[in-house]
């Protein structure tokens, strides 16, 4: 979005009962009252507490000083501009103004910076510090607009953009943080846990654009299926031929009907942390098969099954904790958040393949489903759905179909399906990271995905020239240097936690500056004790808050004694 600027420049005018502003013919405020209208508004309005008012287009500023004086606790008011004239008329009125210019919780921004405003919100969010004086995005639950003035009219478009921007940013955020408080800790276990398996693992680093054939990556929706019995009658049940051709990453739901068919994917793509997910692994036999697996991810999927680990990081947070582990070289490949497996699927084939051009084909990342189904059959919940049904509890899971929170939508072929806002959210984010990536095809119809769709005999024809060794076939001999960092590392944090622990419990001796001091030194690394409180996005020293800190040491002690007992055992 481009700043615009004009020659003629914007003028104060004499008005009824004040001034109003002459731009390109227009008159920005009423001839008799002109701050009536905007003063109205800031009346009526009802704000609430951890409100972010934008402002648009405020030049004059009228309607501003009687906002900040009903403006409730932990709010902040952000003047946009996106019009370089109005936005030097509205800072020349804001300098007139010295109570306007010293309170700070108004702040005036130019062009170039309300167009990068969702940006400098995340910073604040990751950060805590930001470029401009705009507080932590956790200050923030909801976000309103107000049209200031008739210069709103020039960009109005762009300024209906920016409040959809930023409201989604805000939602985000808190969306985040409620993932975070449900399984922000068993993040941090698992982790602790995968930290033992780290050096004896494949470097991913080493496989990063190492792949020179079509990569071929396989959820778990119903649309696989079809998939899998394509290949199958093009192969003639061929393995050898079918990876001669296509390096295949599984998501790890699909990987038990996969192997149902015959088929062995080259990878796994696991990121799941709980238990459930041990199904898909259980009784796998596929001993040439990577598990790329989150260093969040259930560490016991990696002793049931006999593949070979080769650790990413989903970066669940922006947190010292993580950066710490990044900077000591103990933090393998990021990656972002996704959320959903299948994205960070086809995320991994994108890092794995060697040029943009070799092409990337999904299939089974349908986001939605069929009456009577959710899964591919052979996946473990159409597995569990066989397993628990009686005479009272039929087969297919209509319960699945019409649960609460399930609507009819249309797949992109027009077929009628079954859906949710959180695999509908899915669609849409995968949309949003990779509408624009270069040959990457959908094999099948499910939600709307933003990329085209391509026929599977097509791409093999296509792209049959080019195969290529499978370089993840490297061998991969533990990492002495890496086992003993980690080592050193673990006995660190172990000596930190106890330290913690000791201050907590006899720390009365010591001044209240002192104590402070010390504890905060110990936690600003150690954001996994207490990321996961609903009250965790930072830090304080009151002593419930400490006391809650103090029920997780001896938890992530455990973590760290099992991962040293590992390492030093091997």
């Amino acid at each position: 979005m481009a700043v615009t600027s004009n020659n003629e420049k914007p003028c104060t005018v004499q008005a009824g009962q004040g001034f109003s502003v002459l731009y390109k013919g227009r008159y920005f405020y009423s001839k008799y009252a002109p701050d009536k209208a905007i003063l109205q508004t800031v009346n009526a309005l009802h704000i609430l507490p951890g409100s972010l008012v934008l402002c648009f287009s405020p030049c004059l500023l009228y309607g501003i000083p009687d906002l900040l004086n009903k403006l409730p606790e932990d709010c902040f008011i952000i003047g946009c501009e996106l019009n370089q004239d109005l936005y030097e008329l509205a800072d020349k009125q804001l300098h007139n103004q010295q109570n306007l210019v010293s309170d700070n919780r108004f702040l005036l921004l130019s062009p170039a910076e309300t167009l990068h405003l969702a940006e400098l919100l995340e910073e604040s969010s990751q950060t805590q510090t930001c470029s401009l004086p705009i507080p932590p995005f956790y200050t923030f639950k909801r976000v309103l607009s107000i049209s200031c003035s008739a210069g709103v009219t020039f960009d109005s478009n762009r300024y209906t953009v920016l409040f959809e921007t930023i409201q989604n940013c805000i939602s985000h955020y808190w969306k985040n943080r409620l993932t975070i408080i449900q399984f922000g800790r068993l993040y941090a276990h698992n982790l602790f846990r995968n930290l033992s398996k780290l050096p004896f693992g494949l470097s991913f680093n080493k496989l990063i654009h190492s792949i020179a054939k079509p990569i071929l990556v396989l959820g778990a929706g119903e649309s696989c299926e079809k998939t899998v019995m394509q290949l199958r009658a093009l192969y003639n049940n061929n393995a050898n031929s079918l990876h001669n051709d296509f390096f295949i990453i599984a998501a790890d739901a699909a990987t038990p009907a996969l192997q149902k068919h015959g088929f062995y994917p080259d990878a796994i793509a696991a990121m799941e942390g709980q238990l459930a997910i041990e199904k898909a692994y259980i009784g796998y036999n596929g001993k040439n098969t990577i598990i790329f697996a989150d260093m969040l991810s259930r560490t016991h999927v990696l002793d049931i099954s006999s593949c070979t680990p080769c650790f990413f990081t989903s970066e669940y947070a922006h947190i010292n904790f993580l950066s710490h582990l990044q900077q000591k070289h103990l933090l393998p490949t990021l990656i972002p958040p996704l959320g959903s497996i299948g994205l960070t699927a086809v995320q991994l084939a994108l890092l794995l393949r060697k040029a943009p051009t070799i092409p990337v084909l999904i299939s089974g990342l349908d986001f939605s489903y069929t009456v009577g189904l959710t899964h591919m059959r052979g996946a473990p919940a159409h597995t569990s759905q066989l397993l628990t049904t009686t005479k009272l509890s039929a087969i297919p899971n209509y319960r699945a179909a019409f649960g609460l929170g399930t609507f009819i939508t249309q797949r992109t072929d027009g077929s009628t399906v079954i859906s949710t806002k959180a695999l509908e959210g899915y669609a849409v984010q995968f949309a949003r990271y990779f509408t624009q990536t270069p040959a990457l095809y959908t094999l099948e119809s499910g939600l709307p995905l933003g990329i085209p769709q391509i026929d599977l005999t097509k791409a093999i024809v296509q792209n049959n020239e080019s195969s290529s060794p499978l370089t993840s076939d490297i061998q991969n001999a533990p990492d002495t240097k890496l086992k003993e960092a980690v080592i050193s590392f673990l006995i660190d944090e172990q000596n930190a936690l106890l330290a913690i622990k000791e201050l907590l419990m006899h720390g009365q001796n010591l001044s209240s500056t002192d104590f402070n001091a010390a504890i905060l030194d110990l936690l600003q690394n150690r954001e996994y004790l207490y990321l996961h409180f609903p009250d965790g996005y930072t830090i304080n020293t009151d002593i419930s808050f400490l006391k809650r800190i103090r029920s997780q040491i001896d938890f992530f002690l455990t973590d760290i004694h099992f991962s040293l007992s590992k390492l030093q055992s091997k």
